[in-house]
């Protein structure tokens, strides 16, 4: 069993959700209990304006909330009160799914290519075809694609089959998880369960009115356990009983073993949890090398500076380098996902003059960063040395969803 554990504890007046793995803080999720995210939920909305100029139409959802809904975001529309002619009007009732919460004054957004994720899957409605995750290996792809055929659940073609009890037409997408499996049994109970669910929010529709929400997700904390790579993690532990219960009540087989901390002495002391979060914020990171990172965090971008710190160069300095260089890069890698740094971040690494040193370390860092569950590109290296990463944004970064005077109570 991994040593990795999910924490789910309550740390100055917030639910924490925390990968711990071999003493390392790996990721954070911090959630407002006041304030649920309404992303993943699926209403019937009515289109109040289509603004031409901005490409795009905004959609009262529900009683007095617009949002967004780009133009690249309609796809095979639910129009309730018409034919859809690919094309939305003010005025129309139309089924939408929020996808992004609205944040520092942003409007909600939404799309209209209806989806549900499992643990394993992720089926949606304006598609047909069959998608497997990149992170997956080669191997396990095919044997994934060869189980789904023999099973009549997509053709040769990777075209997904379609059922009465379904929506008219939908795809599917197998996430990274499955490839943990060596039974891929689970899949076809969780397909039948999300096609079913998909083709009653579909029917369901027709008859219900404006700003119905048709479809809620659950706790944000059940919902995120699907985006964790089981491999990581060998338990859940919690000491809020009523996170417990909840996860007792949903235990999918996916989940390992959930365990109740009742000791006295609390979970977050055990774990030193106000230590690693502090250190999470902390703008210089050290290196077991003595080496160390600087991040720093701006407005338009996040720079990361690598600095040989007490390393002293030896007479291969040129290789000195690279092991630094190396380290960094594995070091980054933990921080981006950790600290959830998202937009363009620049990474200076220390020079080298072997143009393949520097081939070596952009293509390991995009190794390291390929695992990431959010999508991470390593652009290149710039003339000046300078390594350009993009990091999609899914989330606030942690530095602003924790306060900075994260000590250790």
């Amino acid at each position: 069993m991994t040593e990795g554990k999910i924490l789910y504890l309550r740390y100055k007046q917030r639910l924490l959700g925390l990968l711990i793995k071999n003493g390392r803080l790996l990721s954070v999720n911090v959630y407002d209990e006041a304030a649920r995210s309404l992303t993943g939920n699926i209403y019937v909305g009515k289109v109040q304006h289509i603004s031409k100029n901005i490409q795009a139409a905004f959609v009262e959802f529900d009683k007095g909330k617009l949002a967004f809904l780009s133009y690249q975001e309609i796809c095979s529309s639910l129009v309730l009160n018409r034919p859809f002619d690919g094309s939305l009007h003010e005025g129309d009732e139309v089924v939408v799914q929020v996808i992004r919460d609205g944040i520092n004054g942003k409007r909600p957004s939404l799309t209209t290519n209806i989806s549900l994720a499992g643990n394993y899957l992720v089926i949606s409605r304006d598609s047909t075809h069959l998608g497997l995750s990149l992170k997956l290996s080669e191997e396990k792809k095919r044997a994934l694609t060869t189980f789904l055929t023999e099973h009549g659940l997509c053709d040769a073609g990777k075209k997904c089959v379609q059922s009465e009890d379904g929506p008219d037409h939908f795809g599917m997408i197998v996430r990274t998880n499955a490839g943990n499996l060596n039974d891929f049994s689970p899949l076809l109970q969780e397909w039948d369960t999300l096609r079913r669910t998909l083709g009653d929010i579909c029917r369901e529709a027709s008859y219900r009115t404006c700003f119905s929400c048709l479809y809620q997700k659950k706790e944000p904390f059940i919902e995120d356990l699907k985006n964790y790579n089981t491999e990581e993690y060998g338990e859940i532990v919690t000491d809020c009983p009523d996170i417990y219960q909840i996860l007792m009540e949903e235990k999918p087989s996916a989940y390992p073993r959930i365990r109740f901390y009742e000791d006295e002495y609390p979970l977050a002391k055990l774990y030193s949890v106000g230590t690693l979060l502090h250190e999470a914020l902390d703008r210089r990171v050290h290196l077991k090398s003595g080496a160390y990172l600087i991040i720093e965090p701006t407005e338009a971008l996040t720079s990361i500076d690598v600095n040989t710190g007490k390393y002293e160069a030896g007479r291969n300095s040129e290789d000195t380098f690279f092991r630094i260089n190396r380290e960094a890069a594995a070091e980054i890698a933990i921080q981006l996902r950790l600290r959830n740094l998202s937009g363009m971040i620049l990474v200076d690494f220390i020079n080298m003059s072997s143009e393949e040193h520097n081939r070596e370390l952009l293509n390991y860092l995009r190794g390291l960063t390929a695992k990431d569950s959010v999508h991470t590109c390593v652009v290149d290296m710039t003339p000046l040395g300078l390594v350009e990463i993009t990091r999609k944004r899914v989330n606030r970064p942690l530095q602003e969803l924790l306060s900075q005077n994260t000590e250790e109570k």
